[in-house]
């Protein structure tokens, strides 16, 4: 759990099939201790990705949600 809110929110979306509908959306916090965090959205995609990648200073965590 992160107890810290974001210093900063930085989103950017797409349409591509019907205007002002965005299905591409890219979305970035960075908080005061040097954490980020990106998530990447896309409703058109027919391949389902769903992982965390969660990096520490000496070891990683990769979760599959499929």
């Amino acid at each position: 759990m992160i107890d810290n809110r974001p210093e900063m929110l930085s989103a950017v979306g797409s349409c591509h099939i019907k205007q002002g509908i965005e299905n591409i959306a890219y979305v970035l916090l960075k908080f005061s201790d040097e954490l980020i965090a990106h998530f990447h959205f896309n409703w058109l995609s027919p391949v389902k990705i769903r992982h965390t990648l969660i990096a520490g200073s000496s070891k990683m965590i990769v979760y599959d949600d499929i």
